[in-house]
């Protein structure tokens, strides 16, 4: 299928633990990024189906449109527990180690947010790089724990 050849990341979706009665306690799913329509989907584990979240392109994601997606240079995903916020899912750009992020005139920063922690991102994030460092999303000292993918 067209736009869902190559997956360029994969990142568990996490959330708190299952709890008796919880809708969660399902085997979980997978924030799926695909290399050649760089769209993002979730893809549930248990039924092996795949729901769009967001893309450059087609209004049809559950999350709508984002134009940060329509740039080819994701190459990482970094998620963490951010304090405060919830786990976060950041799209890295650039190919080095140190994540070249968007600017006033350029791409920008693209984070997935999970503020209640139940494994469904609730709001996408398109910063800038001066209000992505301004409100603390790059400084690893505002997360209980973070990981790169």
């Amino acid at each position: 299928m067209p736009g869902r050849r190559i997956v360029r990341n994969l990142c568990a979706l996490r959330r708190v633990a299952a709890t008796p009665g919880n809708a969660n306690s399902a085997a979980g799913a997978v924030l799926v990024h695909f290399h050649d329509s760089q769209d993002l989907y979730e893809l549930d584990l248990s039924a092996g189906s795949l729901k769009l979240l967001v893309s450059a392109a087609l209004s049809t994601g559950t999350l709508g449109l984002v134009s940060g997606l329509g740039f080819p240079d994701h190459y990482g995903v970094r998620y963490g527990d951010r304090q405060g916020v919830g786990y976060s899912y950041t799209l890295l750009r650039g190919y080095r180690v140190a994540p070249a992020f968007g600017s006033a005139s350029g791409p920008p920063v693209v984070t997935l947010v999970d503020s209640n922690r139940d494994g469904e991102i609730d709001v996408v994030l398109q910063l800038t790089e001066a209000d992505f460092k301004a409100q603390g999303w790059q400084s690893l000292e505002n997360y209980d724990n973070w990981w790169l993918n």
